[in-house]
C-alpha cells in the first residue's frame, strides 16, 4: 500500500508534538474552526481512516490542526503513522467527500467510522466546546469504548467514554433531525 497519498501532511512518527499555552491554542483553534464544525471535520477524517482501513487511532486537536496517530494497516502492523490536518486540508477533504457523495440523495451508514466521528463532533459542537482528543486505541479503555476529551466553554477539560451503542443512538437522533430539515437524506 502506498501511503504517500494517505493525506496532506503525512509523516512517519518522528518526535513528540509540543503544545503551546491553552490561551494561545484557544485563539488559534477558534479562528481556524470558524469555517468548519467539528462534526464535518471529523466526518472527513473518518472517511480517510475508513478508506485506508485504519480502525485504531488517537486524534488530538491542538494549535490550529488535528494530529492523528494510527497503526499502519499493512501487516505486520509495526509502524505508528502520524498525520497532520490543517484547516485547508480539512476543506479539501470535505470537498472530495461531497464530490464522492454526489447528488442530493444520500444514504448514510450510521455505524460507519465517519458517522461515529461526526456524531462525536456534533456532541462537542452542541456543547460549544473545543475538541482536545478522541481515542479508541487506549489500552486502559475497554475496546468497545471511544474516549472523548473536550474543553467546555468555561475552560474545564471533560473526559467522557462512549459506547458504540450510545454513539449510534446519537447518530440516529442527529439524522432524524436532519431528515426533518431536508427530506432528501436517507439513512440505513
Amino acid at each position: 500500500m502506498d501511503l504517500r497519498f494517505f493525506a496532506a501532511g503525512y509523516e512517519r512518527l518522528a518526535g513528540s508534538c509540543g503544545l503551546r499555552s491553552l490561551a494561545f491554542c484557544d485563539i488559534l483553534v477558534r479562528s481556524m474552526w470558524s469555517r468548519h464544525t467539528y462534526s464535518s471535520a471529523l466526518r472527513s477524517i473518518g472517511q480517510v481512516l475508513e478508506k485506508w482501513d485504519m480502525n485504531t487511532f488517537d486524534l488530538r486537536c491542538s494549535d490550529s490542526e488535528f494530529r492523528l496517530h494510527c497503526g499502519d494497516p499493512t501487516p505486520p502492523h509495526l509502524t505508528l503513522i502520524k498525520v497532520r490536518y490543517t484547516s485547508d486540508d480539512i476543506s479539501g477533504l470535505e470537498l472530495k467527500g461531497r464530490a464522492k457523495r454526489g447528488g442530493s440523495l444520500t444514504t448514510a451508514k450510521l455505524d460507519s467510522l465517519p458517522e461515529i466521528l461526526r456524531a462525536l463532533g456534533h456532541y462537542v459542537d452542541s456543547k460549544g466546546g473545543r475538541l482536545v482528543r478522541i481515542c479508541n486505541g487506549d489500552v486502559a479503555l475497554d475496546s468497545s469504548l471511544i474516549m472523548l476529551e473536550y474543553e467546555t466553554r468555561h475552560r474545564q477539560v471533560r473526559r467522557e467514554d462512549f459506547s458504540i451503542t450510545s454513539i449510534y443512538k446519537h447518530t440516529q437522533d442527529m439524522h432524524h433531525e436532519r431528515s426533518r430539515i431536508s427530506p432528501d437524506i436517507r439513512w440505513a
